[in-house]
């Protein structure tokens, strides 16, 4: 009989602990999660930090821009749809994404003209190249071209090579 009271009593203790676990688990998601959907719903839809273009460019250093643009192929000059190009600069620790279009071509703008860029070419499967300290002069573009090469292989590749 004693053993069952302890038993019984350890189950009513876990129990309590759970449940003061929901309490607290609801109780703080009332009170944090209406501002972060406030915030979420402001910029639904939009890549854009929440209040839009306006807070955006503010925190951007003020003057000139200028933008970089290119386009990705393979070796053989394909373009390569989908490509995601990431430009990055970590003294004003920003990042601008844009993706490739059918033809291989894409831009990003609206870059504040400093040196220090780093662009990020990503194609699937598994492939990135990464081009760094890139200078953006103040109303130009720079031109950004990238080639995927595969590696060649002589001969027929067989599984289990090389073990």
């Amino acid at each position: 009989v004693g053993r069952l009271a302890l038993l019984a009593r350890r189950r009513a203790r876990g129990r309590a602990l759970f449940l003061r676990g929901v309490l607290l688990r609801i109780a703080l998601e009332r009170l944090f999660v209406p501002a972060a959907l406030a915030a979420c719903v402001a910029c639904a839809g939009s890549r854009e930090p929440a209040g839009g273009t306006a807070a955006a460019e503010a925190a951007l250093p003020p003057g000139p821009r200028g933008s970089i643009a290119g386009s990705v192929a393979d070796s053989d000059g394909a373009p390569i749809l989908g490509a995601r190009i990431t430009v990055s600069n970590s003294a004003l620790r920003r990042r601008w994404t844009a993706e490739a279009d059918d033809a291989g071509k894409y831009s990003v703008s609206g870059l504040p003209a400093m040196d220090g860029y780093q662009v990020t070419v990503s194609t699937p499967p598994f492939w990135v190249v990464t081009h760094k300290n890139i200078a953006v002069p103040p109303d130009g573009t720079v031109t950004l071209n990238v080639t995927r090469r595969l590696n060649k292989t002589r001969g027929p590749l067989t599984p289990g090579a090389g073990r």
